[in-house]
């Protein structure tokens, strides 16, 4: 491994970390707009600073080793793309629209579903 694919990967760990904090919020204040934006834009945060060694990893097989992926590398990046788009478009909702912004969520299970079928045809 090289400092590009460790540093997204510790600040990764980083925000992880602090996730509980806007989890907290959503379960506790989740009819205020405020909540919703830090809770969407942590998530969207941790999405994004994942999928930069993910990216890193596709354009460089070599930093794998010898260790074949565990499921298409593609498939992967896409799926926390999708992720990291559907949390910062909650955003301006929840600006707009307030808490029923995190609706849109739900969104994200057809995508899964989809995804998940593709990461089946591809390994299978």
């Amino acid at each position: 491994m090289d400092g590009q694919v460790i540093s997204p990967a510790v600040l990764g760990l980083g925000l992880a970390a602090l996730l509980p904090f806007p989890t907290a919020l959503i379960a506790e204040y989740g009819e205020e707009r405020a909540s919703v934006v830090i809770h969407a834009a942590a998530v969207a945060a941790l999405g994004g600073v994942h999928l930069a060694p993910a990216a890193l990893l596709t354009r460089r097989p070599w930093l794998r080793g010898d260790e074949a992926p565990v499921r298409d590398e593609r498939l992967s990046a896409v799926d926390m793309g999708v992720t990291v788009a559907v949390f910062l478009v909650t955003i301006p909702l929840a600006l707009l629209i307030g808490p029923a912004a995190m609706w849109w969520w739900l969104v994200l299970i057809p995508v899964k579903v989809r995804l998940g079928r593709g990461q089946t045809a591809a390994s299978g």
